[in-house]
Formats: structure tokens, sequence, C-alpha cells
């Protein structure tokens, strides 16, 4: 499978229905092969979504020095602003003399994620990806717009979550059980038009698989790419009030590679690009192996297992400046080197 499946989620019934078998069939073979896939007619109130648009237009209006206020490296929790060149996975590929990695990224952004009182006893441990999250007071209407497009979001989740269950014919429970305090988190991207270099191409972000379970993705504008099996890079569709979803590392460990966790990146076109993913993950301390209905003589486990929050961190370090900085320091665990690809990235390229 080489073209990216649209389901079209409008009908709404029940997942004994013919129709929704189909759907769970289509679903399911499309994370199998390419690990993507496009949602028509979500479960995401439009207006909601244009919403979050126009508040993440206001906020990165505002003038640098009131987005700093809000600076990611200067939160506890990896919550709030992201400024352009914080994220260095790699900007520039083909031009003579320029280390991919070492490169700034053509975005900011801002982060929302599960949010648990100050008194959270893992927020009070220092535990990344939770806690309170930090808001822009210059915008009133910024945080209830945001949190209800996050609970819309988290919700279109658990649905997956059951579809992925009746797909792989397990017991829904099971993955519930292992996102019941998920350290899940939504960003607010926005792309820079940037002028075209010939034979030179920008990135957005570079090519890279999620950590996550999976990643729900709206976006306005194209420029994401996915590779398949033979290498080629293909353009996901931009398609208006859509939604792409991929699996992520945790969703392919757990099924011991029965659904792929894809390297995409994002390619500029020269035009500004603006960007909803939400990242749904497992808990933090939750350990992530194949789950046992997905090993047997013939497929024995495929993975080393790891620790949700630590893998999610280790691979966030890759590319934020500030969590290099605190790795260098000693004072964030990491499962390795923040500089060294993930075995996901190497499988895929």
């Amino acid at each position: 499978m080489t073209a990216i499946p649209i389901i079209d989620f409008a009908s709404n019934l029940g997942l004994n229905t013919w129709e929704n078998r189909k759907l769970i069939a289509t679903i399911d073979t499309a994370c199998r092969e390419i690990g993507f896939f496009i949602i028509i007619n979500p479960p995401i109130d439009e207006k909601i979504l244009g919403l979050v648009y126009e508040q993440a237009s206001e906020f990165f209006s505002l003038s640098t020095s009131l987005k700093m206020k809000y600076y990611i490296g200067n939160q506890p929790n990896h919550r709030g602003y992201v400024p352009p060149g914080e994220e260095q996975y790699g900007a520039l590929q083909g031009a003579p003399g320029v280390e991919a990695s070492s490169t700034r990224e053509l975005k900011e952004g801002f982060e929302i994620g599960t949010s648990t009182p100050k008194n959270d006893p893992d927020f009070l441990a220092g535990v990344k990806f939770l806690g309170p999250n930090v808001w822009p007071e210059e915008l009133p209407k910024f945080q209830p717009i945001v949190e209800e497009y996050y609970k819309q979001t988290m919700a279109l989740g658990t649905t997956l979550f059951r579809i992925f269950a009746r797909a792989l014919n397990i017991n829904e429970t099971i993955f519930f059980e292992m996102t019941k305090k998920p350290v899940s988190n939504l960003r607010l991207l926005y792309y820079h038009p940037q002028p075209i270099i010939a034979g030179v191409e920008l990135l957005g972000i570079g090519a890279h698989t999620d950590s996550e379970c999976f990643t729900i993705l709206s976006t306005r504008g194209e420029g994401l790419q996915v590779v398949t099996r033979d290498g080629r890079w293909v353009k996901v569709p931009s398609i208006e009030g859509a939604f792409i979803v991929n699996i992520g590392d945790t969703m392919e460990v757990w099924t011991n590679g029965t659904y792929v966790s894809t390297q995409h990146r994002v390619v500029s076109n020269g035009k500004e690009r603006w960007s909803l993913p939400l990242f749904f993950a497992a808990d933090y301390f939750q350990n992530i192996e194949p789950l046992p209905q997905f090993i047997n003589p013939s497929a024995p486990s495929r993975y080393t297992p790891f620790v949700s929050g630590v893998h999610k961190l280790s691979e966030y370090a890759k590319g934020f400046r500030y969590l290099k900085l605190l790795a260098r320091r000693g004072e964030i665990k990491l499962e390795s080197e923040p500089d060294k690809l993930s075995c996901f990235a190497k499988k895929s390229s």
C-alpha cells in the first residue's frame, strides 16, 4: 500500500455493522502496511477546530518578548512556547557543507498536555509531561478553547483504541489499563514561509517517528510526507477538516511489529503551514513491550522493552535544545544518548 486511505466517520454507526466492519478492516490494513490513514467527517466540533487555529494565530502574532514569557525551557514539565530554532532535528538537506543535525527547524509552537494538579506526586517528583498547563494571560479565550479541543481529540483517541482492539482481536481494556494517566500532549505549530533554495530541501521537521501510541493531526497547508517500504517519500494529502492518524513507536512495540511506526517529515514548499498534532501516549511509568497475544514460536518478541515516558523524553531530547542541555548536565534520565537515532528511525531509512 502506497496510497494513504481516507476513512469516512460520518455514518457514526456501531462497530458491529457491516459498514464499520469494512471501516475497521481498512484501518487495520493501513496500520499494518504504511502506518497512516486519514479521517474525514471526524467527531470533532468544526467550530472548535476553527477557533483553535484562530487562537494559535493570535498567540504567534504576539511579540517575541511576550511569547518568551511562556518559554518551554523555563517550565518544569515541557509546557509552553517553543521558539524558532528550539528544535534541531535538522532543517536543511542537500546544502553543501551543512550538517542537518545542527540546523534550525523552521517553526514555532505551543505545548499543552495531560493536566494534573500542582500537588500531583509524579509532578512533584519531577516527572516530565505531567502537571498543570501554562496559558497565555494575554489571550483569555485561549485556554477554554484549546482545552475543549484537547478533550475532544483525546475522546477520538479512545475511539481509535476501540477500533484497533477490534481489528487486532484483543480486549480494548488492555489499552485502557495502560493509558489511565497518559503523558499525551498537544502541539500548536506554525511553520513560517521560507524562500525556496535551488537544490535544497527545507524541512519544517526532519525525518522521524513518533514515540507515542499514535498521533491525531489536523493541518492547514501541505508539506507532510511519509516514507514507503521501498524508501520513497510520498505526500500526505491535506484535506480541509480531515484528520491524519499515524501509528507511533509504542503501538508498534505492543503489536510486535504488526502495526508500523513509519518515518515522516515536513518539507517546506515556501508557504506557511499550520499544524495541530495530538500525541496520544501511554502512562509515564508504563513498561512497553510486545503484548503476549502477538508472541508465538513463529513470531518471537522483536523489541527491547522500554519505559513509556523515558522513551518519549529521550526522543524529544534529540531535538529540543533545552532538553539536550539538561541531559548533558545529568538533570534528566534518558534511555540512550540524545543525539543517536532510535531503532524506529533506523529501520525505515
